[in-house]
Parts: structure tokens; sequence; C-alpha cells
């Protein structure tokens, strides 16, 4: 069985032919087509569903133009169904089962007749998700699930523009925090006065291949440290102050940043108890182990590996899909 698992978020757009059965990804295309930047503010409800459908078979044509998977079900999540997306729908409340039983559901037609399937984001009353709801249902099919959540119970971590602290408890996704840590390091480093600090390109380089200490991986732990004991204002502007006085370089400082805004997500009490379980990309496990090892977290984490973390949405889909939640 193969399933077209479609992941469109703001700023981005993955598209996967996903293997059911062998829990692989057949084919891929990604691009930078987010949602929020393909039409403005106000375009009535109508008018938004029918360019996205119709730039959606666009993208689905690109993708398969063979049409080998012209008979699969189509799974979409992310932000293609929030106020600037598709369509919006209505968010499902937690807790919700990870079999995905409770999701809110739409079917809609594209051009040429074929019908995909929106899924709707999460809310827990406080606080709301688009997407990663899909990738917990993938997350949970993972192997090591068990060993890792022991009972059901837990923290997943999930990195990106606003990562999510996610609390499972009896198996459940029950509450979440969300911290808007790549968003800031985004705007900190285009539009404040770290900028004159910090790489032209803002990327902190990643650790050697089997390195077992290097400069990058000391300077993250030193911004950890600094955010925990000053806070994240006062860490924040020592960057700068480091720079001018003492000529800190601009990699050190990006990681730096990286270590104070990371810490701030795990300071001031907000680290729930028992086991915690990050899911994320290369880049983004690296500097949270780092992180989390310079709080005094590591015993309690396991990581993800980094080929399950990549494909967590299009298993979420399948699961959707075997259990028939999208009917």
């Amino acid at each position: 069985m193969v399933i077209i698992s479609c992941d469109w978020g703001s700023s981005s757009f993955r598209l996967r032919a996903w293997d059911c059965l062998g829990g692989r990804v057949l084919s891929e295309r990604r691009s930078a087509l987010g949602s929020s930047a393909l039409l403005p503010p106000g375009t009535p409800a109508a008018a938004r569903a029918a360019f996205f459908a119709a730039r959606f078979e666009e993208e689905l044509s690109a993708f398969d133009p063979a049409g080998v998977w012209r008979d699969s079900p189509v799974v979409i999540s992310g932000m293609a169904t929030s106020a600037h997306g598709w369509r919006e729908l209505p968010y499902a409340t937690a807790p919700l089962a990870l079999d995905g039983a409770g999701l809110v559901t739409r079917r809609e037609r594209l051009p040429g007749g074929r019908e995909v399937i929106l899924v709707s984001g999460l809310s827990d009353g406080q606080d709301v998700m688009r997407g990663e709801e899909c990738e917990l249902l993938g997350l949970a099919q993972w192997p090591g699930w068990g060993e890792a959540l022991p009972g059901g119970r837990g923290t997943v971590i999930l990195p990106g523009t606003h990562c999510k602290h996610v609390q499972i408890e009896g198996g459940r996704v029950c509450r979440w925090r969300t911290c808007m840590t790549g968003e800031l390091y985004g705007l900190l480093r285009q539009h404040s006065v770290l900028r004159h600090s910090l790489p032209s390109d803002g990327a902190s380089p990643p650790p050697p291949a089997g390195a077992a200490a290097q400069p990058d991986r000391e300077a993250v732990r030193e911004g950890a440290r600094r955010g925990r004991e000053h806070g994240l204002s006062a860490a924040l502007f020592q960057i700068r102050a480091q720079a001018l006085l003492h000529g800190l370089a601009p990699a050190t400082a990006d990681a730096w940043l990286n270590g104070i805004l990371i810490a701030a997500e795990f300071t001031a009490g907000q680290v729930a108890e028992g086991p915690l379980l990050l899911s994320a990309s290369p880049r983004s496990a690296w500097l949270y182990e780092t992180v989390l090892d310079a709080l005094g977290l590591a015993e309690r984490l396991t990581v993800v590996p980094a080929d399950c973390a990549d494909c967590l949405a299009a298993a979420g889909h399948a699961v959707l899909w075997r259990a028939g939640s999208t009917g």
C-alpha cells in the first residue's frame, strides 16, 4: 500500500510517496512553497480553496508525471488547514489517542477530480499545533517508543521554528508548550543588534564526524550556562558585549546564541519530570543534546534516529489511513 503524504508548512512544502508496508519513502518532492506566502491576507475562503487545490494538483503532477500512484490516497497536514492555508479546519481537542481518533478531517477534490484529505490541528485549550499531531502518530510507531517512554508517559521534544514540548500520559497526547526558539533565532540574527556579531549566513557549523570535543560544542554549552545563570535577555546582550570588548568570533557568537535560546526552553522550572524523547534533524538534535547535557538533563534523554525523525509525518498519515480516521 502506498499513500501520498503532504506536509505543508508556513514556509515549506514536502510531498512523499510512502510505502506503508515497508515504512519507507519511495519518492519525494520538496520546495519552499509555504502556505503563508501564496495569497494575501483576506482572500475569500472559496477563492483560497480553489487556488490551493489547483496549485497542489500542479505539484502532484510534477511529483508523479507518469501517474504511477494515481490511485493512492492523498493525506495533507500542517498549515494547509490554517486560516492562511487551503481550508481552515477547527482544532481537534486533546487528549488525543495515538491512533489519531478524534482528529478533524475534510475531503476536498482537485480540479481534475482526485480526492485528497486534509487533517486538522490539535488544541489542549491553552496551546495549539498543526502538523505535529501527525508527527506524533508516526513517532509512536517507532520501535523504540515503548522503551523511551515507559508506561506511555514522558515529554516529546519537537524542535523547529516553534518548538513543541509535548506531554504524553497514558499513551495519549495531553498537553504541550510551544517555544518560539527558531523564530527568535531568525529575528535576532536579522533584525537585532546581535546581527553585527554573527556570521553573515547565521549558520553554526555542524560538529565534525567522530569529534569527541571541539570549540563549537563548548561554545554552545557556554551559551546554555550563561542563559541559565543570567536569564534570556541579559545573556543575549552578552553576545554583543563580548564581541565588542573581547573579539568574540562570529561562529562562537552564533553557538552562544543557539545555546542561550535552547536553554531558555528548559529553565525557570519549565522541565517536566520523567523521560525526554527528542525527534529532530541531525543539526538540531546535536544542538539540543549539547544544551541538555550542559543543563544536566542528558541522562533522561533519548534521541530518535535521524532517518525515522525525517519521516514522521508520512508515517503518521499512514496511521490515520489504516485506522480509517479519514473516513
